[in-house]
Formats: C-alpha cells, structure tokens, sequence
C-alpha cells in the first residue's frame, strides 16, 4: 500500500536530506491542514521517494471517556513528523506494521 502511494509522487532529480522534505511538507500542512493520518502517510512517502527509510506508528488513547488516535512518522527511532515526544506519549502505539516500511 505504502510503495503504491510512493510511486504516485514525480520523480526526484536530486535526492533531498531527510530534514528538508519534512521541513517542506510541515510548511504545507501549516498552510493546508490535513489529518494526522494523511500527513504521515505523505511523509513516509516523501521521505521514501527520497531515499530514506521511514515507518509510519499509530497510537490510541481514551481522553475524557472517548477514543483518540494519533499517527506519526519515525526515521531512525526518532519522531519526524506527528510530535513532539510529549503529545506522542499521550498514546499506546499499535504494534509496527511491516507494510509501512519501505
């Protein structure tokens, strides 16, 4: 699922570093908000049409008697996208799904 999206993306001329296309997408989300899910799946997708190696993690909690999820990025075992730390450790991540990493 996560190559498919990846093969969707134009060609790169030029790989860019991990930190400019995370840098890049946090400007447009900034701009045109999407949920969190949309947002990490783009940048796994980024940062794999780039060359790097990323896995999208997703978390559940309750908060206030209702169920929250939230979805983010980690390149190696550091968060990239969807943090800080302190909003992540909110949430139970699910097990690492095999098809999230490219």
């Amino acid at each position: 699922m996560m190559t498919v999206a990846a093969r969707w993306l134009p060609g790169v001329q030029r790989p860019s570093p991990p930190e400019d296309v995370v840098w890049a997408l946090a400007a447009v989300t900034r701009r045109f908000s999407g949920t969190c899910l949309v947002n990490a799946v783009a940048a796994h997708a980024l940062l794999h049409k780039h060359g790097h190696s990323s896995t999208v993690r997703v978390g559940a909690a309750r908060k206030e008697g209702a169920f929250a999820a939230h979805a983010w990025v980690e390149r190696d075992g550091e968060i990239v996208m969807g943090g800080p730390q302190s909003v992540i450790a909110e949430y139970t991540p699910f097990p690492r799904w095999d098809d999230f990493t490219l």
